[in-house]
């Protein structure tokens, strides 16, 4: 049967030139689900979002879409500096679930609260 979770993933930053990269590599994993970059009205950020797969929780379909998740999350913290740093910002987030649970899952600012 299933419920409904949705899961999206957001990227942020101010090198277009990466982000662009990153993008491809979104586009390769997610084909129509990562959206168009998009400019901040200032300061000269770019970004975009992969849309969440639709699919009920423990079908094919959403565990495709777990795995194409993870896929990209671990290409995303292939861009971190030494320190843990990068010039990129990203989160996944959860939400219009069935039972009301929305939250972050994972994030590129993790470092910083293992580092406090």
């Amino acid at each position: 049967m299933g419920y409904m979770r949705h899961h999206t993933i957001v990227v942020c930053s101010w090198n277009e030139q990466l982000l662009s990269s990153i993008h491809f590599e979104a586009v390769t994993i997610f084909n129509e689900q990562a959206s168009n970059i998009v400019k901040s009205k200032m300061n000269g950020y770019y970004s975009f979002f992969v849309a969440p797969d639709g699919s009920k929780e423990g079908w094919e379909d959403s565990d495709e879409g777990n795995k194409k998740r993870d896929e990209f999350i671990k290409y995303l913290k292939t861009h971190k500096y030494e320190d843990g740093s990068s010039s990129i910002s990203w989160v996944e987030i959860q939400f219009g679930d069935d039972e009301g649970e929305t939250k972050i899952l994972r994030d590129s600012d993790l470092w910083k609260r293992e580092n406090y």
